[in-house]
């Protein structure tokens, strides 16, 4: 995460409409976070064990715990990573396979493109029940150390193939965001050597110094037919196919969004139907959670 300035864009339309949105077509707010402790949320996924449930982290700094939230924004769980570390985790995806639902956490940012190698965490969803405010713990994960084959980058989308359960992982901080792809074993640790597959070209918007496009969140839709990739202005669609080794498909549609400060977060709802963001706090701005309707 680096965090930009983004006031002076919401000035000039806090709908969105100044960047060719349908101001006709807002979010549904959901409510505000209620928990104090999700002050940098930069990954969000939909729950598959847990319906109506949304799990959602903190950028770096933060422990290696993810949060359980609920559709009106309440923290129902912390759950504790047991020996995982959070150098960058900025974003989470979801697969279901053989009936197991499992999360993914990526720790993937990488600010000044130091680190060649990347992690991502797998472990089963766990389910949540009894009082909100509960505390879980989760110990036993696999690790997979990816490595990039041409140096280091900065990364804060991480999507998981439906089908295959190939790991792909969206570049940030350029108007052609690179897309990189690793085959990973169904279980267990790994070690696996990205491969890059191409890129995504986005509309670039030049702010000072800063090129504020890229991608900083994104999801695939349960039934692996769609994909959303977030920048910090727009969220854009395109079909997926798995079976390519470019699975981006076709010229992307530019969905509703309205804008949000550091709005790093997607989620798709199970159902397809629908998808969710979420926001890093901004001062003393509490972040909500919005909901739109798909089309």
């Amino acid at each position: 995460m680096r965090r930009l300035a983004l006031c002076m864009l919401l000035v000039a339309g806090s709908s969105g409409a100044a960047f060719g949105q349908d101001s006709g077509n807002a979010p549904r707010d959901l409510g505000p976070l209620a928990d104090p402790a999700i002050d940098e949320a930069s990954g969000l996924v939909a729950g598959r064990a847990n319906p109506r449930v949304l799990w959602t982290h903190n950028d770096s700094g933060d422990r290696s715990r993810i949060f359980a939230i609920d559709l009106e924004g309440r923290t129902l769980a912390t759950v504790e990573i047991r020996g995982a570390r959070n150098r960058d985790w900025e974003d989470m995806a979801s697969r279901t396979v053989n009936g197991r639902h499992l999360l993914y956490v990526g720790d993937i940012g990488d600010n000044a493109s130091r680190y060649r190698r990347i992690r991502v965490y797998r472990f089963p969803e766990p389910v949540i029940s009894g009082a909100a405010g509960a505390t879980l713990e989760v110990d036993r994960f696999d690790t997979l150390e990816l490595r990039y084959p041409d140096g280091a980058r900065n990364a804060e989308t991480l999507l998981v193939d439906p089908g295959s359960g190939d790991i792909v992982i969206v570049t940030k901080g350029t108007d052609r965001p690179e897309v990189y792809r690793a085959s990973v074993p169904p279980s267990g640790d790994a070690e696996v050597t990205l491969r890059r597959v191409g890129h995504l070209a986005f509309e670039a918007i030049p702010f000072g110094d800063d090129a504020i496009e890229g991608g900083v969140g994104g999801d695939v839709s349960a039934d692996g037919r769609f994909v959303l990739v977030k920048s910090y202005l727009r969220v854009y669609r395109w079909a997926w196919d798995g079976t390519r080794d470019f699975p981006f498909v076709g010229d992307p549609d530019s969905l509703p969004y309205q804008v949000e400060p550091q709005g790093e977060a997607i989620a798709i709802a199970v159902d397809g139907l629908s998808w969710y963001t979420l926001s890093e706090k901004d001062g003393p701005r509490i972040p909500h959670l919005y909901a739109y309707k798909g089309k």
